[in-house]
């Protein structure tokens, strides 16, 4: 992939080269006086256009502490380098001091690295997103907690049993844990989901049954799922909840998986897959579930269980017996079936 120096950036940060898709080490001091030192990467293309982009802030774990940035391991691969998804919005990964934690001293520390970059670099302040791994995952828990400005938040096999769930309840929030984790009590990370979805928050929950505790991360980031939901949210509007199309695509926009984000109350045009008339195979209409939609149907993922809250409303369909029809979005996720016979079987 083309890597290029943003020059004229780089003398607006006054801190040397700043690279396209490319982790740029800024040290202490160098930009805006941060105290603390972060990796910071720009999508390839932004030199090209003057658009607005989300901003990702990762939060790491207790292992990675210190004062060289090569020890902050970004999930998801090498560099956390995936071209599917890391041209899509600019990526900040402070480093905790050696011995600390992400306390309320270092979360003020995270938020005025994020308020210099939104003053130099084209960012979205309505799409503003948190994720952390361990420490990192209670991280984002405090952020959140303390500036519950983000647009979403992911922490990933943390817990904020403290929280105060109803001042961040407006903010929607994903959250991996794993059975078998000795570090951080699964049991911990439920008690705050369920504080969360008691306030009336949107939480959904992953658990995965058997990975030790460090891995969770590189499994949801090695899939766009998890940033195609967090980029579908905006701060200050209605939450964005998952269709899924089973048998059928999904025509508003057109997106061959069948899978999307919206709104409540939007309308979708859906189209049922063409019966296999070899078979004698007849569609015999939609149906739909609320619940949490497809997620992650890959062999290679282990055995995991996920959970999403409200899920009350099924949506509505126009004509529920048309191969083409329109469906209104519910106020939670939804699973869209066409459904087929085979001889009034």
């Amino acid at each position: 992939m083309k890597k290029y120096l943003l020059s004229v950036l780089a003398a607006t940060l006054c801190s040397g080269p700043v690279l396209a898709n490319t982790m740029t080490d800024v040290l202490v001091g160098t930009r805006g006086g941060n105290v603390l030192p972060y990796k910071l990467s720009l999508p390839d293309d932004y030199k090209n256009n003057k658009n607005k982009y989300p901003v990702l802030v990762y939060l790491h774990g207790a292992a990675e502490n210190g004062t060289d940035l090569k020890a902050v391991r970004i999930p998801g691969g090498k560099d956390g380098t995936y071209e599917q998804w890391y041209e899509r919005f600019i990526f900040i990964a402070p480093q905790c001091p050696p011995g600390k934690n992400w306390d309320a001293q270092n979360c003020a520390y995270v938020k005025a690295i994020i308020d210099y970059a939104k003053t130099h670099l084209r960012i979205d302040g309505d799409r503003v997103c948190i994720t952390g791994m361990s420490m990192g995952g209670y991280g984002t828990y405090a952020m959140v907690g303390h500036y519950p400005y983000f647009a979403v938040a992911n922490p990933i096999v943390g817990a904020g049993t403290w929280i105060n769930a109803p001042a961040i309840r407006h903010i929607p929030f994903w959250s991996f844990a794993t059975a078998i984790d000795p570090l951080v009590p699964i049991a911990d990370c439920r008690a705050t989901v369920d504080k969360l979805r008691a306030a009336g928050a949107y939480a959904r929950f992953t658990v995965f049954a058997n990975l030790p505790h460090r891995l969770p991360s590189h499994r949801c980031w090695k899939d766009t799922f998890i940033f195609d939901w967090m980029f579908a949210q905006k701060r200050g509007t209605p939450h964005n909840y998952h269709l899924a199309v089973v048998d059928g695509t999904l025509q508003s926009p057109s997106n061959s998986s069948g899978d999307g984000f919206y709104e409540p109350k939007t309308v979708h045009k859906i189209t049922a897959r063409a019966p296999d008339t070899a078979k004698k195979e007849v569609f015999t209409g939609w149906t739909s579930s609320a619940g949490m939609g497809r997620f992650w149907v890959r062999p290679d993922y282990p055995t995991h269980k996920s959970t999403t809250y409200p899920a009350r409303s099924k949506g509505r369909f126009a004509k529920a017996k048309a191969l083409t029809t329109t469906f209104t979005m519910p106020a939670n996720d939804v699973i869209v079936t066409a459904n087929y016979e085979i001889n009034g079987n």
